[in-house]
């Protein structure tokens, strides 16, 4: 394994804590994201790490050619739509087929932690909490529902560690702001 496989090696690892504090967190507030008419896979996210770009690029090169080829063609097309559109305006991820992540192993981090209230912690050590998506804030608008602590604290520094070690061995300074399609399109064009 190669060291770069190391550190990738790694956000898996962090992936699997996010999943296992997000499912307890689901079991808590009694929450489900199927059937959600305000999917999350329409919201324009961008991604900001090389090393999540790696991890998503290690799980696309598990695909078949054929299904490689339709999800960039459908990422050509989704940013096509997007530059002839406002960025308020909603796509479907070109990795959504039949309302399901063709990658959900290797999603990114956002798409991992999206959905329910969550706080972080600023180098102050201050906490900021922030409400959960838009159907889980109106699903609970009407209880008295506990907040579950749910700190993305841990996992934006450890993912930080990761990406900064990737960007040194690389040597790269530039910072990236791309979506899942820009991503696709960067490494497989």
């Amino acid at each position: 394994m190669n060291i770069i496989e190391e550190k990738v090696k790694r956000i898996e690892n962090i992936y699997q804590a996010i999943d296992s504090m997000y499912e307890m967190a689901k079991k808590h507030y009694h929450f489900d994201c199927n059937g959600c008419q305000t999917n999350c896979c329409e919201t324009r996210f961008y991604h900001y790490s090389i090393s999540e770009a790696l991890y998503l690029k290690r799980g696309f090169e598990t695909l078949s050619i054929i299904e490689r080829d339709r999800i960039l063609d459908k990422s050509r097309q989704y940013e096509k739509a997007y530059e002839e559109m406002s960025e308020d305006n909603r796509l479907m991820c070109p990795l959504n087929e039949k309302g399901l992540c063709v990658l959900y192993k290797w999603r990114p981090m956002i798409c991992r932690l999206h959905g329910v209230p969550y706080e972080v912690q600023d180098v102050n050590m201050s906490a900021s909490f922030h409400g959960g998506c838009e159907r889980f804030m109106s699903e609970m608008a009407n209880s008295n529902f506990t907040y579950m602590t749910f700190n993305r604290t841990i996992f934006y520094r450890e993912l930080s560690k990761v990406e900064e070690e990737i960007r040194g061995l690389l040597s790269l300074k530039v910072p990236q702001k791309k979506t899942v399609a820009q991503i696709l399109l960067t490494y497989f064009l």
